[in-house]
């Protein structure tokens, strides 16, 4: 059989349009829709994506050591001062959270605000358990999915009884 196709007869890419013919479809669901206000705006994480997952573990170590700069800096101010490095710390960690979910994901999740630390530590706090959750349910089904115990694409044959046959006398 000769495997050397021209790439004039081979498409590139198939269009929805394409006269061809699909053999088959694959879907893998690759984020996460979540609620983040009353208005029904909705953040995307692309779950499946490592990099993301990397970015957020970083991002709350990050988060972490803002705090810690927040909590020293406005310990040495007073009045209106104390609010300024606070400011400028909040907006660094919402350019990052921006860059992490998506732009314009701040003004989704708090309105047209720069929140206080305590408003971005909440918004961590109630995503880091679901995120915890997709990826124990995640690991569990391709645990059970690629067991040993698994055949693929056959039936589960009961295992094998002596018994079941009656040999059958020979005259």
């Amino acid at each position: 059989m000769d495997n050397n196709h021209s790439t004039s007869e081979l498409p590139a890419v198939l269009s929805k349009k394409s006269n061809m013919e699909l053999d088959g479809s694959i879907h893998i669901k690759s984020s996460l829709r979540i609620s983040v206000n009353d208005a029904g705006d909705v953040i995307l994480i692309p779950i499946e994506d490592t990099q993301f997952i990397e970015d957020f573990f970083n991002m709350l170590e990050v988060f972490s050591e803002a705090n810690e700069k927040i909590r020293s800096k406005a310990s040495n101010l007073e009045g209106v001062e104390q609010v300024k490095p606070i400011k400028e710390e909040i907006k660094g960690m919402m350019a990052e959270l921006d860059r992490i979910f998506g732009e314009e994901s701040c003004k989704k999740i708090f309105g047209n605000i720069i929140p206080t630390p305590y408003a971005m530590a909440e918004f961590l706090d109630q995503m880091v358990p679901i995120l915890q959750k997709y990826t124990n349910e995640r690991q569990s089904k391709i645990a059970e999915k690629y067991s040993k115990n698994r055949r693929i694409g056959q039936k589960q044959q009961p295992p094998y009884n002596p018994y079941r046959y009656k040999k059958k006398k020979r005259r």
